[in-house]
């Protein structure tokens, strides 16, 4: 029986293309025998379509790209500060707030087919978030004016993020990236209220790390749940 020249598979006599990868089947003529257009196809085999990703795929893709893209630019920023004071001093916020980010995100691709728990770990994510913040700053006295304005806007923004993602028809790593996003305007908000209680100022300060770091890893993410990501080199580059 003859086999597909690509996979191996064996296949029936009268089978034309593969059943599994679809390459055409190229049949050995008896000696002396010349088929109808030479001793050899007249067309070469094309090359076998590229397969989807998986769910599993597309979520060790994100894990990947989550956890790099926020491990180098936390252990350079800490290097940095260390560098110039010789200890670790404004990074600690930056470093607390990046750590908040990643175990959120994990979170969310662990469990974002169950919104209320995932809010539930997220609350709870941020509550450690503010208490670690709390600890840095040496001071708790903030607890009604600040702690409450930020616990209302991650309400918010949380919620706005798993109706996001429940409105999906198809997840996988853009799941994280809407997640990041909402990451990053937390972050900029307990930066923003911080500001505005202890310095009586209206900016962004640290935060401004944090969504440098957090928006493009978003983006990248919501390319790689794109269909171009499929034939991109960066899958190829990761091994996916």
């Amino acid at each position: 029986m003859p086999y597909c020249s690509q996979c191996g598979v064996e296949v029936e006599e009268d089978v034309k293309k593969c059943p599994l990868c679809q390459t055409p089947i190229q049949k050995i003529l008896p000696d002396g025998q010349v088929g109808p257009s030479g001793p050899y196809p007249s067309e070469a085999a094309g090359s076998p379509p590229v397969p989807p990703l998986t769910m599993g795929e597309k979520m060790a893709i994100a894990r990947t790209i989550t956890t790099i893209g926020i491990l180098i630019p936390l252990l350079l920023i800490a290097a940095i500060d260390y560098f110039i004071n010789r200890r670790i001093t404004w990074s600690s916020y930056v470093i607390a707030s990046l750590t908040g980010a990643w175990f959120i995100t994990l979170i969310s691709l662990f469990s974002w087919k169950r919104p209320y728990v995932f809010t539930a770990l997220v609350h709870l994510d941020i509550l450690a978030l503010i208490y670690i913040i709390g600890l840095i700053a040496g001071n708790h006295s903030w607890a009604i004016p600040v702690a409450l304005p930020i616990l209302t806007g991650s309400t918010l923004i949380v919620s706005a993020a798993v109706n996001r993602i429940r409105s999906l028809k198809d997840k996988g790593a853009n799941v994280a990236g809407i997640i990041l996003l909402a990451i990053a305007f937390l972050c900029a908000v307990i930066d923003f209220i911080l500001q505005a209680h202890y310095h009586s100022s209206h900016r962004l300060g640290w935060s401004l790390i944090v969504l440098s770091v957090l928006i493009p890893t978003a983006l990248l993410l919501f390319y790689v749940q794109s269909p171009r990501f499929s034939h991109s080199r960066l899958r190829k580059f990761l091994h996916f």
